[in-house]
């Protein structure tokens, strides 16, 4: 537990490292396109006219951009995206492609799915990005049943994405980080004995927030591993392949020993979820997806690439996502 905290913590440092530049442009955005009090007047010249020794001098603001966010999200209220079965391939079955989905329509109206689409892509319109939150959700805990839910993160500096996803969808991040708010009273609930600190850096505490608070990690990360895989013949005499447990399992149905042809070990990926605080791995499982339940949602995207050289001679090379909106 140790090493995954230790792990987490400089994956976090260097993350945000690499991200500084991204984050205080989404900041300035979210503070230029605030509906409650939009911030367009630069710092320096506000302080001058306010302080100014003839009189405070007004400094009005006359908000063009909240418009055309209102126009996206009304737009997204009319028409909400969804998601959609298409079948393909010469084996492709149109009925199950409408069974599967009725599924999705289930999953959507269970997670009220529309509000959150609606709230990412505000977002991705008022500061080049927005993210969807996927997690599991048990619909039958003794049998172990579980359903996706998706919900949305409606401040979009409490989250971290691995900076080299060049995805757009984020299916290639290695990586990603959810910062949540806990009160201390229900922090001493749900891990009772626990040190209370906070995870990381608390930069990304949103400053209009002074509730007392202790702000935790959910992290996700891909983790290498691999598996035996056997290659038999089944009960119909068809040739198929299963990891060591079902090939075991498949025997006990059949109840006979399937002729065994082969063996081999297959590497794969399987996701890790892990809640932390700054000093405590609090819980952890198998994430059952094969990438990361973090989904960005970008009103914009642009790569940098740039090299230059340093200072000792040996040439530096990074490239991050830009999502930056324009502002008037």
């Amino acid at each position: 537990m140790a090493d995954i905290l230790k792990d987490a913590l400089a994956l976090y440092a260097e993350s945000m490292d690499a991200l500084r530049d991204q984050r205080r442009q989404i900041e300035e955005d979210l503070e230029f396109s605030d509906p409650s009090d939009p911030q367009q007047w630069d710092a320096d010249v506000k302080r001058q006219r306010e302080g100014d020794p003839g009189g405070k001098r007004p400094c009005l603001v006359m908000d063009q951009c909240g418009q055309y966010v209102a126009n996206v999200a009304g737009n997204i209220e009319k028409q909400p995206p969804s998601l959609h079965a298409i079948p393909v391939s010469g084996g492709a079955d149109k009925q199950a492609a409408e069974q599967i989905d009725g599924r999705f329509r289930h999953i959507e109206h269970a997670s009220k799915a529309q509000a959150h689409y609606a709230r990412a892509l505000t977002s991705a319109a008022r500061a080049g990005v927005g993210y969807l939150i996927i997690r599991p959700e048990y619909v039958d805990r003794p049998l172990g049943w579980q359903e996706p839910r998706i919900s949305s993160e409606p401040d979009p500096l409490k989250v971290i994405l691995d900076p080299w996803s060049t995805e757009t969808d984020g299916a290639d991040a290695g990586f990603g980080y959810l910062m949540t708010d806990v009160s201390i009273a229900e922090f001493k609930r749900k891990w009772p004995g626990k040190e209370q600190m906070s995870f990381g850096e608390t930069e990304v505490n949103n400053s209009r927030d002074q509730r007392k608070s202790i702000l935790l990690a959910e992290h996700w990360y891909k983790k290498e591993t691999s598996r035996n895989i056997i290659i038999y013949t089944d009960a119909q005499g068809i040739q198929a392949s299963d990891t060591e447990d079902d090939y075991h399992a498949a025997n006990q149905t059949a109840g006979m020993q399937l002729p065994f042809i082969r063996n081999y070990t297959d590497k794969m990926q399987e996701i890790i979820w892990c809640r932390m605080s700054g000093v405590d791995v609090l819980e952890q499982s198998v994430y059952p997806a094969d990438s990361i339940g973090i989904v960005p949602v970008y009103g914009y995207v642009g790569f940098s690439a740039c090299g230059t050289v340093a200072s000792h001679g040996e040439p530096v090379r990074h490239s991050r996502h830009t999502t930056t909106i324009a502002q008037s």
